[in-house]
């Protein structure tokens, strides 16, 4: 049963049809679509997809006022695009002068390597993956250079968050984001895997400076595509739909399908892969080997499988559960000294950093709010 946000509504599927299959297909959807909503009235999941469709119908639309709209649309995008891969330029510059080889992931990735337009993808802010054991030097280099860490926290030990957290927040004095990443993702920290990811990386030429980053191997950029876009969100967002067409559509033949298969079933991710590339080949008629299909279509589905959906998307009280006894073995194996002892006070104020909350008196009402809040929403996407 799909029930994370992750998936599209019935109206964010056709205007995802109009956006990525060819136009002479494409176009009766697009009609559709503006014949039952207000282009000025989509929800977040349908904003997102707006400049892709203009894009690929732009020759067909009449010249009326969702042209208009749609123009609009792709200007904003386009711009702030290009301040925020500014800003990201700034930032690997600085990186590559010392020495710190950087990863650029999800949008920046795409934009910078995969999309021949800036205005095509949403972009909200850099992701950049950054080698383990150089993140020391890295966070020396972000504090000296007035990068601070996104925190509630009136102290902040910027080590001793990026101990808990796969991926931590920075932000420039002109309020750009930068999620830097140690790790590929939280069901994927795994030093071997790691390593495996950086020797197949690709070196990409951005903004006509060779060598100034790297981008994943289409394979692991899929695999990262599909984990993060099916991880629940408050808000939906469908752009990794958008992002894994463009992938399987240009750059397939790369993909490395035995790869991909390994290690989706070494570390449990048999589900999301199965369901993504489920739905990416009968909704949107993307190539996907034949084989591949079968095979996690006939795999068997384990109980650590079936925890992806438990953590990552939206089931209610269940998640809340599970997130919470998953913060408690986080807790365990988190210690600055072998002598450390683990309790329930400990674990306490363990949640305060990890969730990010300053006030020790707002922990039972921020999780009672997120719990509610989760419910409400399961019972919006189940009754839709």
């Amino acid at each position: 049963m799909r029930i994370s946000t992750a998936w599209p509504t019935k109206s964010q599927l056709t205007l995802l049809k109009a956006a990525l299959l060819p136009p002479e297909q494409a176009e009766p959807h697009w009609y559709q679509f503006i014949t039952e909503h207000n282009l000025q009235e989509l929800d977040h999941g349908c904003t997102q997809v707006l400049p892709m469709a203009f894009i690929n119908l732009k020759d067909r639309m009449k010249n009326d006022i969702n042209k208009k709209i749609c123009l609009s649309s792709y200007k904003y995008v386009w711009a702030k695009n290009h301040l925020l891969m500014h800003d990201a330029k700034t930032l690997l510059s600085l990186l590559n002068k010392h020495g710190i080889d950087v990863c650029v992931l999800k949008g920046a990735a795409f934009i910078g390597h995969y999309y021949p337009d800036y205005g095509m993808r949403v972009l909200g802010d850099i992701d950049l993956l950054v080698k383990p054991n150089q993140m020391s030097a890295l966070i020396d280099l972000l504090e000296s250079n007035q990068y601070k860490i996104k925190s509630n926290q009136d102290e902040v030990n910027a080590r001793g968050l990026l101990k808990l957290f796969y991926a931590r927040s920075f932000v420039n004095d002109r309020g750009t984001d930068f999620d830097i990443h140690q790790y590929l993702s939280p069901f994927l920290v795994n030093r071997d895997f790691t390593k495996r990811l950086w020797m197949n990386k690709r070196p990409i030429d951005l903004f006509d400076i060779k060598n100034l980053a790297y981008v994943l191997s289409p394979t692991y950029q899929l695999l990262h595509t599909v984990l993060h876009g099916l991880q629940y969100a408050p808000v939906s967002s469908v752009r990794w739909v958008v992002d894994a067409t463009n992938l399987l559509n240009h750059h397939g033949t790369y993909i490395d399908w035995n790869e991909l298969i390994e290690v989706c079933s070494t570390h449990h991710l048999n589900l999301p892969m199965r369901q993504s590339l489920d739905f990416l080949s009968k909704e949107l008629q993307i190539k996907i080997p034949d084989d591949v299909l079968l095979h996690f279509k006939h795999i068997k589905i384990t109980e650590k499988d079936k925890k992806y959906y438990v953590h990552s998307s939206n089931v209610g009280f269940q998640r809340t559960i599970a997130r919470i006894k998953s913060s408690w073995q986080h807790y365990k194996s988190y210690s600055f000294d072998s002598t450390q002892k683990h309790n329930i006070i400990g674990f306490y104020h363990f949640l305060l950093i990890y969730l990010d909350i300053k006030s020790p008196w707002m922990l039972l009402p921020h999780i009672t709010k997120k719990t509610f809040g989760v419910v409400f929403r399961s019972i919006k996407i189940n009754f839709k």
